[in-house]
């Protein structure tokens, strides 16, 4: 089979095409015909290798953290889903993606596709529509009249942000450039900062929740805009980040918190059935083919992209 992998961290150009053995699922494992595969901004980190402590340091490595397929064989004990199923969900591991013909990928860490999905479509969702729902419920804990900054309301994640924390009733301030203010309008943004024109400095408005996703808003920053409990959620936290500010927490008011994700069934279900009642909206695509996956990896880490960039490998 033809799979995306390096053998060393660096670079885009670390990555090859080369031919792999065909893999088998273990138990609790099923294999997919992966028809499409998405670039997540941690695809980079761990290739780079600013991941080392999570991804560890054996290779090859593959990217593609999420993808779209058709099941392709049953390991022991998979009861839930059959051959030929339609399915979307995360990879393995960091270190075995899904950038691959063929992939085997824990079964508890997937679900049916959203029926009115295509599969490059449904690809963009799992890792981005998990991290939004997780953080939003479980980390942040918003609830109904919070106020909510969303900062890269239009990448991958920001979409599903300001969609899941208008449903969870905050009242939600979106940031993305002068070409994302229509978009995020249309998802149901109440007010909108384009950080092109209006510094984030400049508005008086304090938020019970800021959810970091542009990079560009660090916590030394984005505390002045926070309300006296107020938590910032940090999606890039560097290990030395992680370990201090788990530390200093407890004794400041406001709270510098970290988006810790897992790919989960129950989840990916009721975001399919909410994609598919029309109730969520899947982030616009740039779709490129499996030969030009270097180019799919430098358009989408160039950053500015509205949406995800998507890799059609079937």
């Amino acid at each position: 089979m033809k799979t995306v992998s390096y053998d060393r961290y660096g670079d885009r150009d670390v990555m090859r095409m080369t031919d792999a053995e065909v893999p088998s699922p273990k138990s609790g494992e099923l294999r997919v015909k992966v028809h499409a595969a998405s670039v997540n901004p941690v695809d980079g980190k761990v290739r780079r290798g600013e991941l080392k402590l999570i991804a560890g340091g054996h290779f090859p490595k593959r990217p593609g953290l999420d993808f779209a397929g058709v099941v392709d064989a049953l390991g022991d004990g998979v009861s839930s889903f059959k051959l030929g199923d339609r399915v979307y969900g995360s990879a393995k591991s960091m270190s075995e993606g899904a950038m691959s013909e063929l992939a085997v990928v824990n079964a508890s860490a997937i679900a049916k596709s959203p029926a009115k999905l295509d599969d490059v479509t449904a690809a963009a969702v799992p890792v981005v529509a998990i991290a939004a729902l997780q953080t939003l419920r479980d980390t942040a804990k918003v609830k109904k009249g919070d106020r909510v900054l969303v900062n890269g309301c239009t990448g991958g994640v920001g979409i599903f942000a300001l969609q899941l924390a208008k449903r969870f009733g905050a009242q939600v301030t979106g940031v993305c450039g002068t070409d994302g203010v229509s978009l995020a309008r249309e998802l149901g943004a109440d007010d909108l900062i384009d950080y092109r024109k209006e510094p984030l400095a400049a508005r008086s408005e304090r938020y019970h929740v800021i959810l970091e996703l542009s990079g560009k808003l660090p916590f030394d920053q984005a505390h002045a805009l926070l309300d006296e409990h107020g938590i910032y959620v940090d999606f890039s936290p560097s290990p030395a980040s992680l370990i201090g500010n788990t530390i200093a927490n407890p004794f400041r008011s406001h709270k510098h918190v970290f988006a810790m994700t897992a790919g989960k069934t129950t989840d990916l279900e009721a975001l399919a059935k909410m994609l598919d009642d029309g109730e969520l909206r899947p982030p616009p695509v740039r779709e490129l083919p499996f030969d030009r996956f270097s180019e799919a990896f430098e358009l989408a880490e160039r950053g500015g992209i509205i949406g995800k960039v998507v890799v059609r490998v079937a």
